[in-house]
């Protein structure tokens, strides 16, 4: 693994463990009404814009181990056998989902739930469907294999953490279903699933890190180890 690739890595991290914060601090404000709902959506809104983020290094990381493999990067064969690319691009789709339903919760007021409904719980329902499909996808040894073998012995935590943050987002998205009055059907459950799959999607990213000092050691300059 060069420098450019642990750097990438990184980059994903960032995405989704500052992404993943952003939504459990949102998911807190809202529950307990620590701020207008306004700022818990920006937070939410925030948080998905990251999660792209994450998701489009993961995308490219996995084009560029399926290109150290040797075979053509657009081989549609290829790619249909090849489940960290599938996985990579329903996670990005997904998250394309998550950045459609904060934003609209941020710049538009819905007061027919059926609207509400079909403009923000729609996406948020797909993207977290996307979410778990994509999580269910990556625990192919094989994803697992191009994805943490940096981090081999890890491999297995990174994958249950990130299927149950989307069982988690699911359960969200059922509990965010507008009902009369453009009120959710259950609130609580809402934050509450949003707040723990955040976390763990958080830990996750975490644990995909490389150690620190794998930047000096690909450049050539002395490290010091414990």
């Amino acid at each position: 693994m060069d420098i450019h690739e642990t750097r990438t890595i990184r980059l994903q991290a960032f995405g989704f463990a500052v992404g993943s914060a952003l939504f459990a601090t949102g998911s807190l404000t809202s529950q307990f009404s620590l701020s207008s709902q306004a700022a818990a959506n920006v937070q939410l809104a925030i948080g998905a814009v990251l999660f792209t983020f994450g998701a489009a290094m993961q995308l490219w990381l996995s084009r560029l181990h399926q290109a150290q493999d040797d075979v053509r990067v657009w081989q549609l064969r290829t790619e249909v056998r090849n489940p960290d690319l599938i996985s990579s691009v329903v996670q990005l789709v997904g998250t394309l989902y998550f950045n459609v339903m904060t934003l609209r919760a941020v710049f538009e007021v819905y007061t027919d739930p059926v609207v509400a409904n079909h403009e923000i719980w729609r996406p948020d329902l797909i993207g977290s469907a996307l979410f778990l499909l994509s999580s269910a996808i990556a625990w192919a040894p094989v994803a697992r294999h191009r994805r943490h073998n940096h981090v081999w012995h890890r491999s297995l935590w990174i994958s249950r953490l990130n299927v149950a943050g989307s069982l988690a987002f699911g359960v969200a998205a059922l509990g965010s279903r507008y009902v009369v009055d453009g009120q959710l059907l259950n609130p609580p459950l809402a934050n509450w699933a949003t707040f723990v799959g955040a976390v763990l999607f958080c830990i996750a990213a975490v644990l995909i890190l490389p150690r620190w000092a794998a930047d000096s050691d690909e450049a050539g300059l002395p490290t010091a180890r414990t």
